[in-house]
């Protein structure tokens, strides 16, 4: 009977560690995440929205998977964004009227970008891109970024115009360069600020010290018996 309860208390803490180990947009419920310098956008089901009154810069989370419909738009303070590779299409007006971003970089899963999806970011002058040309692109979608705007790729990248005095791609002008940077990732705390980690911290430690203690018992049970 005693050996049963010291084998509970293993798998209890085990389950314990699983479930803390998983981000909470994960498991479909909702977060939010904090824009460095005010402002927060928010993830559900794996799904940005929200992020409208963003400033500053702002990291979407690896487990993201979508971009909502215009889920930046009119954010006119957001100056940096970082997309990671989870992500697979920039949807209708996803960045509309986003005036400060200057630059972007486009992971190589996206596969379409939607209308206007950057229309009338202003500031807008280097748009990176780690693959190939998504496959589907909406209306106008670079419609009235910074003038003279890029479109920098790597060499052997295709989908692409390269032909023409500049080579034009839905408005960018396509250059090759040598690399394609990502921007620098800025941590972000949840809303909840620091306290998040913290807690999970601790519930991760509490966790560890209720398995080592049961398997010493079930050691020193072994050893006895």
């Amino acid at each position: 009977m005693r050996k049963n309860s010291v084998v509970t208390v293993i798998i209890s803490a085990l389950l314990l560690l699983a479930l803390i180990s998983t981000p909470a947009h994960a498991i479909g419920a909702t977060s939010t995440e904090n824009c460095s310098i005010s402002g927060t956008f928010t993830i559900t089901s794996g799904v940005v929205s929200g992020g409208n009154s963003c400033a500053g810069v702002a990291v979407i989370p690896a487990s993201v998977t979508s971009i909502g419909n215009s889920a930046f738009a009119g954010a006119t303070a957001l100056s940096s964004i970082t997309i990671p590779s989870s992500v697979t299409s920039i949807p209708e007006g996803a960045f509309y009227g986003a005036t400060a971003l200057t630059s972007i970089t486009i992971p190589a899963s996206v596969t379409s970008i939607g209308d206007l999806a950057f229309q009338d970011a202003t500031s807008l002058a280097s748009v990176y891109f780690l693959g190939n040309a998504p496959a589907t692109i909406g209306i106008t979608p670079f419609l009235n970024t910074a003038p003279g705007a890029k479109a920098l790729i790597r060499s052997g990248t295709t989908g692409f115009t390269t032909s023409g005095t500049p080579a034009l791609w839905n408005g960018l002008a396509v250059e090759v360069v040598a690399d394609t940077p990502m921007p620098a990732q800025t941590p972000q705390l949840a809303e909840t600020g620091a306290s998040e980690p913290i807690a999970l911290g601790v519930m991760a430690s509490m966790s560890a010290t209720l398995v080592a203690s049961g398997m010493f018992l079930l050691h020193r049970r072994r050893k006895l018996g």
